[in-house]
């Protein structure tokens, strides 16, 4: 660790980043609370940091970055759920699902039913905001959700049931 004269503090480096700035070569771990006035930059190696963080400023991130939990943008809270939703019932015999709770897709079954019920494996803090499609463009009656489940039901069993291999497409947004 190193102190500049400018007032800057360099860490695992010989780099003075100026002024009351803060350098860090190597994987960095930020815990118990970040607050970032005048942007942050993260290059290879990667940062992880824990805990309630607020950036003022510019983010600017060259290598994979994960974010989980809450995260506010412009004071708007967006959660994106990355557990992956499973098929708790129905949806016809040996139906498959692909994605995650955000955004999924469910291919029915063969024989086919009228319900399809999906376990989200994750709890939105809110009911979340989906919209749902259908491959086959059959018309889906009803599709309802709660805050860590949503059941789909084919729009008239006897004219319009769902079909064997039909895809439904789900996008979710909680907030």
């Amino acid at each position: 660790m190193r102190l500049f004269a400018s007032g800057g503090l360099s860490i695992g480096n010989t780099v003075d980043p100026g002024a009351t700035n803060l350098s860090v070569t190597g994987a960095s771990v930020l815990a118990n609370g970040v607050s970032v006035t005048n942007g942050l930059s993260v290059s290879s190696g990667g940062a992880s940091i824990t805990g309630t963080t607020a950036l003022t400023g510019t983010l600017s991130v060259s290598s994979t970055t994960q974010l989980t939990g809450a995260v506010a943008i412009g004071g708007v809270n967006v959660t994106d759920a990355v557990a992956a939703p499973t098929i708790t019932s129905n949806c016809g015999t040996s139906p498959s699902i692909a994605g995650r709770a955000n955004a999924f897709t469910v291919t029915i079954g063969n024989p086919a039913e009228n319900v399809c019920i999906i376990n989200l494996n994750t709890t939105y803090a809110n009911l979340p905001v989906c919209v749902a499609s259908s491959s086959s463009g059959a018309p889906m009656s009803t599709f309802s959700t709660s805050t860590s489940a949503m059941r789909i039901d084919a729009q008239n069993p006897g004219t319009f049931p769902f079909l064997a291999s039909q895809k439904i497409y789900v996008i979710c947004r909680g907030y």
